[in-house]
């Protein structure tokens, strides 16, 4: 009886333990995916873009699909990113100044290429040589200074306004300026060591006549210290002397060869207070003197015929000038220049 009972259990064993593992098999191998995806594989070939793994259930779940782009990697293919940069940047474009009348002036040249290649490689050494700067003759002390005068013609003030140049001995420095009436007073001015000097030309005052002023006239001024007005001598700019008596203007010399035994003599009316004369001789108008007499005392003077080149002077037509310092070289003026031909 007991084997029976023993028997009957272990066949309701195996009964309940084959049922167990039937319902776990059923519970593993049942699908449980409720969505579609599209997956696009990005592979190394063109062909084809890649594997799908679709996955799907009953139609009466809502299918959603996910739809990935896909494209073709290759070694080649080059990321937006790592885009190459340019050598040189795009010229930036200028806009005029509404508030200026005078738009940005162009360049002088014209190049087809705005942004040539630079002609060292990176392995190149660059020199750089220092910039050459001039030395100033004069520190200028700290302060301003002025100076005044006056300018004459023929011992008179002017009626119309006169142009002069003031230029700094120390500083090389030249500034134009408009007189009315002749008298000046110039403020603001750096100290100078050397000094100021006032310069009439006829050149920058046209509205003279040759006749009527001397070519260019200049006074130089004593040492200008800081906070000091200078007063300097009145430029006297009148044609008082210096005009040509010998040979006269527009002359025909008919002579021998200019030499020692048959000298060309220059004379001219003395200008009033005047300490040296010097002639200069010119083989055209505007251009360098071909010789001069140096600085002499007297109103006239011989030339020999020897030019500075060493060379005798040949007929033909030439200009010359007279010119005189006065008050101990304080002041230095030019007369006009005259024409005249030689012939022999």
């Amino acid at each position: 009886m007991t084997n029976y009972k023993l028997v009957i259990l272990g066949f309701g064993v195996m009964l309940i333990t084959a049922l167990l593992f039937t319902a776990i098999g059923e519970i593993i191998t049942r699908p449980v995916v409720t969505e579609t995806h599209s997956l696009s594989l990005v592979t190394d070939t063109p062909e084809p873009f890649g594997e799908t793994l679709v996955a799907s259930e009953p139609a009466t779940q809502p299918i959603l699909q996910l739809t990935l782009p896909t494209r073709v990697a290759s070694p080649t293919m080059a990321l937006a990113s790592e885009t190459t940069p340019e050598p040189y940047p795009p010229p930036a474009i200028f806009t005029p100044d509404p508030s200026t009348s005078e738009p940005y002036p162009p360049p002088s040249t014209l190049d087809p290429d705005p942004y040539p290649p630079p002609d060292i490689s990176p392995t190149d050494t660059v020199i750089f040589e220092p910039t050459q700067t001039s030395t100033l003759q004069a520190t200028p002390v700290t302060g301003t200074s002025a100076i005044r005068g006056r300018i004459l013609l023929r011992g008179d003030a002017l009626d119309e306004a006169v142009r002069i140049n003031i230029e700094n001995l120390d500083l090389f420095t030249v500034q134009q300026i408009t007189i009315p009436g002749g008298d000046y007073a110039i403020y603001d001015l750096a100290p100078s060591v050397k000094g100021y000097s006032i310069l009439f030309s006829q050149d920058i005052n046209p509205g003279f006549s040759l006749d009527q002023v001397i070519r260019w006239g200049t006074v130089s001024a004593s040492p200008v210290l800081s906070g000091e007005m200078v007063n300097l001598p009145d430029l006297e700019i009148g044609l008082l002397g210096l005009q040509p008596l010998v040979p006269l203007p527009d002359a025909v010399i008919s002579t021998a060869p200019v030499s020692v035994l048959n000298p060309l003599r220059f004379v001219w009316v003395p200008y009033p207070s005047a300490d040296e004369y010097w002639i200069e001789l010119r083989s055209n108008r505007l251009s360098a003197p071909v010789w001069d007499s140096g600085f002499i005392s007297a109103t006239s003077v011989d030339f020999n015929g020897t030019l500075w080149s060493g060379a005798s002077i040949q007929p033909g037509t030439y200009w010359w000038s007279v010119g005189a310092r006065l008050n101990e070289r304080v002041m230095t003026i030019s007369g006009p220049v005259w024409e005249f031909t030689l012939d022999w």
